[in-house]
């Protein structure tokens, strides 16, 4: 029960925080992703659906207290009013700030649980990403120089049945588990990552994939791309 909760709530993280964080401990993310995605597109559009009478209701009581006072409680008038609120009100309803992020938070528990349903994919929730790239965006800007200099990646012909091909490099990937890299021709998944001795600090281990398997997130892999500065 422990795990599942602990999956919930990391399955909403970016992946370089679940890595920090969580480093390689085993939580069950695609678990996790389908029960916080299902929770967030559940609960939000139960939040919008109870919502909705009490708003609707108020607006109309509202406007029917403006019309008995201005037209001496004319019925026709009255109706008439009821009848253009509650058409009018949806759509007040649905552009209020706290009714739209509810909205898109059950697209965005849709798509989390559809991906993770159909591809096994973990997708972190929007806001909490984007919060990671700015943060990433300004650590690679200010601490760039940490690294060392740029050096062309060392590409290294597996020599054990654990992997097919070792990279060694400089700068760290933005490779994933559902990456594939086009190398000489040929397919490879990441089976392993690690830190080595400096200046080539990130170790990747690559596998070939398998015939059949379906191919995502392709990437040309190009050993002097380390070369390149940061976009």
């Amino acid at each position: 029960m422990f795990s599942l909760l602990i999956s919930i709530f990391a399955s909403l993280l970016p992946l370089r925080w679940r890595r920090s964080w969580l480093g390689d401990q085993e939580v069950g993310m695609k678990r996790g992703a389908i029960f916080s995605g299902v929770l967030e597109l559940v609960g939000s559009g139960l939040t919008l659906w109870f919502r909705y009478p009490t708003f609707i209701h108020g607006m109309m009581a509202e406007a029917g207290a403006q019309v008995a006072a201005r037209t001496a409680n004319d019925r026709l008038s009255a109706g008439i009013s009821d009848f253009s609120i509650g058409f009018l009100g949806l759509w007040v309803y649905i552009l209020t700030p706290i009714n739209l992020f509810l909205i898109y938070c059950c697209a965005e528990g849709a798509l989390r649980t559809m991906a993770a349903v159909a591809t096994s994919e973990v997708v972190p929730s929007m806001p909490l990403q984007l919060i990671a790239w700015l943060q990433g965006a300004g650590r690679r800007k200010y601490a760039s120089h940490s690294l060392g200099p740029r050096l062309v990646d060392t590409v290294i012909a597996g020599i054990s049945p654990e992997y097919d091909l070792r990279i060694d490099a400089s700068r760290p990937k933005q490779w994933t588990k559902l990456t594939t890299i086009r190398y000489n021709d040929e397919l490879f998944e990441v089976a392993k990552e690690m830190t080595g001795p400096f200046p080539h600090r990130y170790v990747y281990f690559l596998k070939r994939i398998p015939p059949g398997k379906v191919v995502r997130g392709l990437h040309d892999y190009d050993p002097e791309e380390t070369l390149q500065p940061d976009s």
